[in-house]
C-alpha cells in the first residue's frame, strides 16, 4: 500500500477546512453575519480560495450575510493557525498547506438542532466549485 501511495502524483496543496459554529449574539453585541470564512490574508492561496468560496456561496444563497475573517480573525489562535505555522514550508516538499475555517451562525439552527440541508448543500457545492478552479498556490521560500 505504501508503494502504491508513493507512486501517486504529489498534490500541489493540501486544503484544510475547519468547521465551527458561533453564537449570533456575544456579550450583548449582535454579530452581523451568518457565515464567516477565516483565513490569513497574507497567504495568497487562502485569500483567493476564501474570496472565491464566499462569491460562490453568495451566488447560491442571495441574502446570506457572508464575511471574511468574522466573527474572528483567521490569524488568531486555533488549529488552522497552528498547522499554518507547522507547515509554513509545506506539508511535504512541493506541497503547500492552505487552511481556512468555516464559521456558521447558530442562529441558523433549526429546532431539531441541525442546519438547513439546503445551506449545507450550498456550502459544499460552492466549496467544491472553488476547489475545481483553485490555482496552484505560490511556493513557500
Amino acid at each position: 500500500m505504501e508503494e502504491a501511495a508513493a507512486s501517486l502524483p504529489l498534490p500541489e496543496a493540501v486544503v484544510h477546512v475547519g468547521v465551527h459554529s458561533f453564537t449570533p449574539v456575544l456579550d450583548g453585541e449582535v454579530r452581523p453575519l451568518e457565515v464567516g470564512i477565516l483565513l490569513d490574508p497574507g497567504q495568497e492561496a487562502e485569500l483567493w480560495l476564501a474570496q472565491s468560496w464566499a462569491r460562490g456561496l453568495g451566488g447560491r444563497r442571495p441574502g446570506l450575510r457572508i464575511l471574511l475573517n468574522a466573527p474572528y480573525d483567521g490569524r488568531s489562535d486555533g488549529l488552522v493557525t497552528t498547522l499554518r505555522s507547522e507547515f509554513r514550508t509545506g506539508v511535504r516538499p512541493g506541497c503547500a498547506y492552505v487552511g481556512l475555517e468555516l464559521e456558521v451562525s447558530q442562529g441558523l439552527l433549526r429546532p431539531h438542532g441541525r442546519f438547513p440541508e439546503t445551506l449545507v448543500e450550498s456550502l459544499a457545492a460552492s466549496l467544491a466549485s472553488s476547489l475545481a478552479t483553485f490555482p496552484a498556490p505560490p511556493r513557500s521560500t
